[in-house]
């Protein structure tokens, strides 16, 4: 595709990498937490054992041995946490191990708790025999935490940013022990200069660190194979900064601004992130997930609110490089919140219908949720392991049934016609049912009841199916929750809609 993205002068056009993408349903592992190299599960500490703040034991090696796993759910792309080099771990405290990968020492090794160099290509190359992609994650923003910046040498602790002038020094900075020039929101520049949550943030107007980043995805591309790159905390560096790097490699990025959780609602945020797609090409989709909370968790908003959404959607972003997803490792899984597996099913279809692609949090096929009623940061980053891998699970068998109908019916493909808002329906019951049809071979019920609700709704078939002459007996009901569409005795041209406990429905036209 050509150049889609058009940069300010002086800045590079950005090529739009995100087609090989929106065909893909990614899931999303944190390295450290998903499988060990040693899979047998009587090896593994019980739950209660589990130090959710210090090193657990997943590899990426684990990962190779559970591709099955992964790939048998539906999934063809991955995306993992970073593997690189951590800084050395902390005596106590939230952040003393670094088994998330996100405090780096050194950018070209990998971490010996992740395993090796070798690890990485064999599980790139168990990937390409299944057809899958690999996403990795980068921290371009920052190196690690805890600095003693009276010591002249702080910055010799990493590599190969290893002198203070690779760093951001606020020029207000007087006083390590004062938190104002540490991360802040109080204006643009501070944003993207101060030091989030302490962490040494680099200087992106230092040439050796632009040039050195550069090389470095490079090399990353070239070794590896990498397919494409999440941006950590992409929020706190200069949009002009990030299209550089980006332009620099032949490879879709998708940036984390995570915008709007503090802010409030308004637009959701969709101009802001709309804006940052010019320069990076691709991000994690906030706006949406700010909308589908409102919706299925909180149920503040009806479903209407998706279909304003959607609109703006189409009207505001450029390409389908968003990352569509409910939960992830920074934020309380959705069953946290709100623990209901009919809301959560209605939420993840509908993250798998809008444009981009799907991401799912690993764990969330695991009924996943608190630990003794921690919901925060780190316990909602539980190992796998506690799970057995059980395939027989009601969320995992959903999951692959939506990757199953996203993939062979192509959603990416198709833009949705919303149906039970507007002139055909003979019968409606709230804002809480949503039908929509994708393309013209699938139709989809959403609604926000809970797993209490069931319901009943009559619809004009022409409307439903966009036609008269529809036999029935060529649709088929696609997740078998209970869920159906059926004739109504004496009436051609009626069809009803049963919602069962809460369910979604997928009726789709069995393709020859």
């Amino acid at each position: 595709m050509g150049n889609l993205f058009t940069a300010e002068q002086g800045f590079v056009q950005v090529h739009d990498h995100s087609p090989p993408w929106q065909e893909r349903n990614v899931y999303f592992i944190m390295v450290d937490r998903f499988a060990k190299t040693e899979t047998d599960p009587s090896t593994s500490p019980s739950e209660q054992e589990i130090d959710y703040f210090g090193w657990c034991g997943g590899t990426i090696k684990g990962i190779q041995l559970k591709l099955d796993y992964i790939s048998n759910m539906g999934f063809n792309a991955i995306w993992i946490t970073p593997i690189f080099q951590q800084q050395p771990d902390d005596k106590e405290g939230k952040w003393k191990a670094k088994y998330h990968g996100y405090h780096t020492g050194n950018i070209y090794e990998i971490d010996k708790h992740f395993g090796t160099k070798q690890d990485l290509l064999d599980l790139k190359e168990e990937m390409r025999k299944r057809d899958m992609l690999l996403m990795l994650d980068i921290v371009p923003n920052h190196m690690g935490c805890n600095i003693n910046l009276h010591d002249p040498n702080w910055a010799s602790q990493f590599y190969p940013f290893n002198h203070p002038s690779h760093y951001h020094l606020p020029p207000h900075y007087t006083d390590p022990s004062n938190p104002n020039w540490l991360h802040t929101t109080a204006n643009h520049k501070l944003l993207e200069s101060c030091w989030f949550f302490g962490l040494a943030d680099l200087n992106s107007e230092n040439a050796y660190v632009e040039e050195t980043q550069k090389q470095w995805l490079l090399d990353l591309v070239s070794t590896y194979s990498i397919d494409a790159f999440r941006i950590d905390t992409a929020r706190f560096m200069p949009k002009q900064y990030l299209n550089r790097l980006v332009a620099s490699t032949n490879t879709f990025f998708m940036g984390e601004y995570a915008y709007g959780l503090e802010e409030g609602m308004r637009d959701y945020g969709i101009d802001y992130i709309a804006d940052k797609m010019n320069y990076v090409g691709g991000a994690l989709n906030f706006p949406g997930f700010l909308v589908m909370r409102e919706v299925f968790v909180y149920r503040r908003k009806s479903v209407e609110a998706l279909i304003e959404y959607y609109k703006l959607h189409l009207k505001k972003f450029k390409t389908n490089g968003l990352g569509n997803f409910v939960d992830n490792h920074d934020i309380p899984r959705f069953l946290a919140d709100q623990d209901d597996i009919s809301l959560l099913m209605n939420s993840l279809l509908w993250t798998y219908s809008i444009p981009g692609f799907p991401i799912v949090y690993y764990g969330t096929e695991q009924h996943f949720s608190t630990v003794d009623s921690e919901k925060h940061d780190p316990y909602n980053r539980q190992p796998l392991w506690l799970s057995a891998y059980n395939t027989n699970t009601q969320l995992y068998n959903f999951i692959k049934r939506i990757n199953n109908i996203r993939t062979t019916q192509k959603f990416w493909n198709h833009k949705l016609s919303f149906l039970s808002h507007g002139s055909g329906i003979v019968s409606s019951i709230s804002a809480r049912l949503l039908v929509y049809r994708v393309g013209e071979d699938c139709i989809v019920v959403l609604n926000n009841f809970g797993k209490q609700g069931n319901a009943r709704i009559q619809m004009v078939k022409k409307l439903l199916f966009g036609r008269v002459d529809v036999n029935m007996k060529n649709w088929k009901d696609e997740l078998e929750l209970g869920g159906k569409i059926v004739g109504v005795e004496g009436r051609d041209d009626i069809v009803e809609i049963q919602v069962f406990n809460g369910f979604p429905l997928v009726f789709c036209r069995i393709l020859d």
